[in-house]
């Protein structure tokens, strides 16, 4: 009998500490996401904050599986899948996404010498007139372009981050703020 005693009193003891367990783990993993992977929360604007050269906005990714923080962004007013990346020191559009929003770069353009994780490569250097980010805009975003077939995603790097009001990673979100 106290055997059964004990052992309902842990039966008891352990299932009311689950639901916590399960939301702690619900919220690590990224199940408890109140909306898409991506989403923007968009600030007050008035007519003069529009004109200049950033909107105010925030925006919260959520890290895939890997670790990457892939989204979509309007690049010259297109939609561009990218990738963001802290530790690339510019943005950097793959070639066939640079044709996608207007940029026709010539063989002859490739003469900025870049460095890349495969080794020393080349890029062709232009500035994009706009880069929109959920509720986040930039302008005159000084940005490469790879040449073809050498970049699967184009990059998010530092041109454009470094223009943001903050940007921060904390667990598998990265928040972007202006």
């Amino acid at each position: 009998m106290v055997r059964l005693i004990i052992l309902a009193g842990l039966a008891i003891g352990i299932f009311s500490y689950m639901p916590h367990l399960v939301t702690n783990f619900m919220e690590t993993n990224g199940y408890n996401d109140p909306g898409p992977s991506t989403y923007a929360v968009r600030t007050e604007t008035n007519r003069d904050q529009a004109r200049s050269s950033s909107s105010p906005g925030r925006l919260r990714l959520k890290a895939d599986s890997r670790g990457h923080f892939l989204t979509r962004a309007r690049v010259n007013g297109r939609s561009v899948r990218v990738l963001v990346d802290t530790g690339a020191s510019s943005v950097v559009l793959s070639y066939e996404d640079a044709r996608k929003i207007g940029l026709n770069p010539r063989s002859s353009d490739f003469t900025i010498r870049v460095q890349t994780a495969n080794g020393e490569g080349r890029a062709a250097r232009v500035k994009l007139r706009t880069i929109e980010l959920g509720g986040i805009r930039e302008d005159n975003i000084e940005a490469m372009i790879a040449p073809k077939g050498t970049l699967q995603v184009s990059l998010l790097g530092m041109t454009f981050l470094k223009k943001l009001k903050r940007f921060e990673l904390s667990r598998n979100r990265l928040i972007l703020e202006n």
